[in-house]
């Protein structure tokens, strides 16, 4: 059973098939443009807290060497990573193995309390996620959700954490993500606006050709119709445009012109028999006379 598609709907397919692989496209690029947004935030926090254990490493090292005392070499590294400040208020903080936090200049009244039972809005142990992912001198990613200073809602967050193990201590950083989702969203909306705007003219010309080529066919199929019934006198439009619709319409003229041509001939041979036959008869009575 064949399946019986208008030709206006084939027409129209091959828009809504560009409206489709255009918005897969979009969607690919916004999601790699992500991918690659989010791999410059990893890299820059990894570099910070890289730089925040140079720093503790090297005061350890002339606490080590008898330089300074080593409460004294502790005392230098928390004022100096409390010193470091980038981005958008963003800051380098230190935990003990314990939960303890040490360092914390976004909420320095924190420092001293005990947060390795602290969890997020969706219930989610970050604390001791850094405590067991830093297991081993490893270091590692974790992502939660918690508030931005002053605000309520809680913001996605992506923290990288590493240990320095002589002290007990894991240094890390973080940043929020809610702007990244943002801008992604925004960008999505651009992108939809403009395929919008692209499928409605697109739309626009396909309904155009759809018309004209739909309604000249319709109207073909029914003068053929009319014919096939032995109407001679359907008019057929079309007959001078030049594309192939043109050229059917012409092809029509000639099958109704050669039809109608053959109608008068027959009607004329027609005519010419009964003729004949009366001159015959004519010609028997004159004989019998």
């Amino acid at each position: 059973m064949s399946l019986k598609v208008p030709l206006g709907a084939r027409i129209a397919l091959p828009v809504v098939l560009m409206a489709l692989a255009m918005m897969l496209l979009v969607g690919i690029a916004l999601q790699r443009q992500k991918d690659s947004i989010l791999q410059e935030r990893r890299a820059l926090l990894q570099e910070h807290v890289s730089s925040a254990i140079s720093i503790i490493s090297s005061l350890h090292e002339q606490s080590e060497k008898g330089e300074i005392s080593q409460d004294e070499a502790r005392e230098r590294s928390k004022n100096i990573i409390r010193s470091i400040n980038f981005g958008d208020g963003d800051y380098v903080f230190i935990n003990d193995r314990q939960g303890l936090s040490v360092v914390n200049r976004g909420a320095p009244q924190a420092e001293g309390k005990d947060f390795s039972q602290t969890k997020d809005a969706n219930g989610f142990p970050y604390f001791r996620a850094m405590i067991d992912r830093t297991a081993n001198n490893q270091s590692a990613f974790v992502e939660y959700e918690w508030p931005h200073p002053g605000a309520e809602k809680p913001a996605p967050k992506l923290t990288y954490v590493a240990p320095f193990a002589p002290w007990g201590w894991i240094v890390g950083t973080g940043v929020y993500l809610d702007d990244l989702e943002d801008m992604m969203m925004d960008q999505a909306m651009g992108f939809l606006l403009i395929g919008l705007v692209i499928l409605a003219a697109t739309t626009g010309v396909s309904t155009v050709v759809v018309r004209t080529v739909s309604g000249p066919l319709r109207a073909m199929t029914g003068a053929m119709t009319r014919l096939a019934r032995g109407d001679l006198a359907v008019s057929i439009d079309g007959g001078q445009r030049g594309d192939e619709i043109g050229a059917m319409a012409h092809a029509l003229e000639v099958f109704r012109d050669n039809a109608r041509e053959n109608k008068r001939l027959g009607e004329e041979a027609k005519a010419a028999e009964v003729r004949l036959h009366e001159d015959q008869r004519q010609a028997r009575i004159a004989l019998a006379q």
